[in-house]
């Protein structure tokens, strides 16, 4: 698994979106895929964290008119963590 991106968040913590999960974020979550500029700030400087089921993180940023691009990733072992999905919403 080669990874598509990874990012530092919450000081040590490094999050990584691998290039099988960027596949089925692209096939299933397209409205998502296109703000994948956004992917890196979101997880950096989220607007809002919430607690997702098993421990896992949402961050949350506000993309304006009620709309939320949610990112969601666990942390899978020492330092690293994992983007399990990508998708938009209306509400948290």
């Amino acid at each position: 698994m080669e990874a598509v991106l990874e990012v530092k968040v919450k000081g040590d913590i490094n999050v990584i979106l691998t290039d099988n999960v960027w596949n089925k974020i692209s096939r299933n979550h397209p409205e998502a895929a296109r703000y994948f500029d956004k992917f890196e700030n979101t997880l950096k400087k989220p607007d809002k964290i919430l607690t997702g089921y098993g421990g896992a993180t949402k961050a949350a940023l506000n993309l304006g008119k009620n709309k939320w691009l949610v990112i969601i990733w666990k942390e899978v072992g020492k330092n690293k963590g994992r983007i399990k999905t990508v998708y938009i919403t209306k509400r948290l």
